[in-house]
């Protein structure tokens, strides 16, 4: 995996939080957090660009899809927990 711009970063970070949704993988999503950690910068963007925008909602939003109990959010379960205390480090 090669990350030079947002693009690749975005494209990576998908695959992953994909693989994470379809198979229920726990390494795949700790892969894209990993990886969010790595680029906060373009994770940040991604954000803006998704439609979540940046701010302290955002842990809200992940805590309500950790919450979710249907088979996709349970699958997500460990990534959006992950990514929930990822936000909450980068925007405090």
């Amino acid at each position: 995996m090669q990350i030079f711009d947002f693009q690749s970063y975005r494209i990576n970070h998908h695959v992953y939080e994909a693989l994470a949704e379809t198979t229920g993988d726990r390494i795949a999503a700790m892969r894209a957090i990993d990886l969010a950690a790595a680029f906060p910068r373009w994770e940040l963007q991604h954000l803006e660009e998704y439609g979540w925008h940046v701010g302290p909602h955002v842990m809200d939003l992940y805590h309500e899809a950790e919450q979710n109990n249907s088979l996709r959010g349970q699958k997500l379960h460990d990534y959006n927990r992950g990514m929930k205390e990822l936000m909450g480090n980068i925007l405090s």
